[in-house]
């Protein structure tokens, strides 16, 4: 496609292209690097995680999930080492998960197979292209969100 017809697509179509790649090329470099069967979920767990722990409550209304499913994922990861659940201290019915030593190195691999990914296309782009669309990104979604920048989440 060249840029003459650029215009006409639309930018739903160009967000889920790009962000399919990016999710495509962060699961094949975590798969290099040993982390195998990893879910799409986890990394929405995982971000909202970094913030600190929460219950599995939460994360359900988070992922936009039954608590089932929530619980589910939060199992999965748990066997994976990446998660750590525990009873809320204030409701025993209730869990709080919280993140391992292991999903904070996860988190870093992620972190760097991105910013390998991000360095690939700059080279495709150029360095300057790549951090305006970020820069432009950034201010308008910031401004759409009242002065944050909104979390990543699942869509619904």
């Amino acid at each position: 496609m060249n840029a003459a017809h650029a215009h006409n697509v639309p930018l739903a179509r160009i967000f889920l292209s790009a962000a399919g790649m990016l999710v495509d090329g962060l699961h094949r470099g975590l798969t290099a690097r040993g982390w195998d069967d990893v879910r799409h979920s986890w990394g929405f767990v995982m971000g909202r995680l970094s913030a600190g722990p929460t219950s599995v409550n939460e994360l359900a209304t988070f992922l936009g999930v039954s608590k089932q499913a929530a619980s589910k994922t939060i199992e999965h990861m748990e066997a994976h080492g990446l998660v750590h659940v525990a009873p809320h201290p204030d409701d025993g019915r209730r869990k709080m998960v919280d993140m391992t030593s292991e999903g904070e190195r996860f988190l870093r691999d992620v972190q760097e197979i991105y910013s390998e990914i991000e360095a690939s296309w700059a080279e495709q782009m150029g360095p300057g292209d790549l951090e305006l669309i970020r820069s432009s990104l950034v201010t308008f979604l910031t401004d759409l969100n009242g002065g944050t920048l909104p979390p990543p989440a699942p869509l619904k």
